[in-house]
């Protein structure tokens, strides 16, 4: 009876290898992962040269890895094994107290020197520029959320990098927000489940910018609405544990709204809005602050007080930019890593009078487009 038992095991083992393995020839490859919001590799061509420094051999790893019949259904069935042997770090992703999903940077992983190679480059650009330059260094959630931590957790401490490069770079103007958000840090200024920072904390670092000017904003003077409830970032596209928190999305609407308009990649494309709602039907919700990320747009306002700003920034600075709209008659917004004219000329053309570097600190450390300064 035992040997039947493992032969009938044996026989069901066999075709399911052989089914998935005839998977990989029959069905068509996926290019793109809605769920890891990523590029999925696909079957490389065939080269000696590559064959030999070992570039195809890694590539048909990656191809089997990603092309996998209910690879999805896998991870999640994975994760949930991991998660019921108490495991609390899953894909460098720590999963945190009350839901939160928190990225896993260890110093070995910070990319220490291309860091301080980007701070040097925008040091150097504000040394030599005749317009004010300001600089927000935005900690990750795992800086600010200590709290939310496993216990044996021990990422990089963002905070300590930005204090070392206030002490070192005295004459560059850098915009205090770390402190702000600490202050706010038992409300929901970062998503459960994404990287980035919510509309609230963007909002706590516009407060702050703006106190640093002398200018007091309040809250009362937006309402807030919630445009979506089930938000499910980055974060969790790499664990995709099934049980996981939901996100909500809010936007902040000025009580006394201005007409502007919104130019895309050069006037490629105009909007009459810096949200795209439509991108709340799609995985990556975050994407309704502006569309995304573009190399270049530019934002007319009715304000009407003879005011520009030019903006260098990442994808945190997306939830950050609506607030500015009351503030600047033109805002240029620029991404470095999309980005490929001549910068000097693009600021030479436009009679800018405020610029403004925004980076999230572990995003700072892993560009290397700010060598086009």
């Amino acid at each position: 009876m035992e040997r039947k038992v493992n032969f009938v095991f044996i026989i069901v083992f066999v075709l399911f290898l052989t089914f998935m393995g005839a998977s990989y020839f029959f069905l068509e490859d996926q290019t793109f992962s809605v769920n890891e919001n990523r590029v999925l590799q696909t079957l490389p061509d065939f080269s000696f040269e590559h064959l030999l420094d070992g570039s195809y051999i890694s590539d048909i790893e990656s191809y089997i890895n990603d092309q996998g019949l209910f690879r999805d259904q896998f991870m999640e069935l994975k994760t949930s094994f991991l998660l019921l042997l108490g495991n609390k770090d899953i894909n460098q992703v720590y999963i945190g107290k009350d839901g939160y999903l928190l990225q896993k940077v260890l110093s070995s992983d910070f990319h220490y020197e291309q860091f301080y190679k980007n701070i040097e480059f925008i040091h150097s650009f504000a040394s030599n520029s005749q317009i004010p330059v300001s600089l927000m260094l935005v900690p990750s959630s795992y800086s600010i959320l200590k709290d939310k931590l496993p216990e044996y957790a021990l990422p990089i401490n963002e905070v300590d990098l930005i204090l070392e490069m206030k002490e070192k770079y005295q004459d560059l103007s850098f915009i205090d927000v770390f402190s702000h958000l600490e202050e706010h840090q038992d409300e929901t200024i970062y998503y459960k489940t994404d990287h980035h920072w919510t509309t609230l904390g963007a909002y706590y670092a516009y407060q702050a910018w703006q106190e640093e000017k002398g200018i007091e904003v309040s809250m009362n003077s937006y309402q807030i609405k919630k445009v979506s409830s089930s938000f499910k970032g980055t974060l969790y596209s790499k664990v995709l544990n099934p049980n996981s928190a939901v996100d909500q999305i809010q936007l902040f609407y000025p009580k006394k709204e201005i007409p502007y308009t919104v130019m895309y990649n050069f006037n490629q494309r105009e909007s009459t809005s810096v949200y795209d709602y439509d991108k709340l039907d799609v995985k990556d919700q975050y994407q309704v602050f502006l569309g995304g990320n573009y190399p270049e747009i530019t934002i007319h306002t009715n304000s009407d007080n003879d005011r520009s700003i030019l903006l260098f920034k990442d994808s945190f600075a997306n939830s950050f930019l609506p607030f500015l709209i009351h503030d600047y008659e033109n805002i240029y917004v620029v991404d470095l890593r999309y980005f490929n004219q001549d910068v000097s000329s693009y600021i030479e053309e436009r009679e800018i009078d405020e610029i403004l570097f925004l980076y999230n600190v572990t995003n700072l450390a892993d560009d290397t487009s700010l060598k086009k300064l």
